[in-house]
């Protein structure tokens, strides 16, 4: 890979970091507003801490390189239900977010992939 792809890569890792720490973060103090909306979506009680963990755990994993292919997978999985969430409430405006968030972590995880794991 060359120097400006990686460096390019390196620093869609650190975004994606920054997005994931904060509302994980925010979900595991669990706030009001986030508790709220958990419930909103019938999601069974603190199954937001699962989520928030999910993501922070995610998050961290996404700094180094060696582990950014699994953080990637998990807060894809995540993605996914956010995605499938919002359209299966009818907030189909609000699905475009998490689904493109979705698509940079299937790049940052195939960017990233062990050599095993390479043709």
């Amino acid at each position: 890979m060359s120097k400006a792809k990686n460096i390019a890569l390196r620093i869609l890792q650190i975004l994606l970091c920054l997005l994931f720490l904060g509302t994980g973060i925010s979900k595991l103090m669990s706030r009001p507003e986030v508790v709220e909306g958990f419930r909103e979506y019938g999601y069974p009680n603190h199954f937001y801490l699962l989520a928030g963990a999910m993501e922070t755990l995610g998050a961290l994993a996404l700094l180094l390189p060696r582990t950014a292919v699994y953080g990637a997978a998990v807060l894809s999985m995540v993605m996914i239900g956010a995605t499938g969430t919002l359209l299966l409430h009818s907030q189909v405006l609000f699905a475009p977010f998490p689904f493109s968030v979705l698509i940079l972590l299937a790049i940052v995880g195939y960017a990233r992939r062990p050599q095993s794991m390479r043709p």
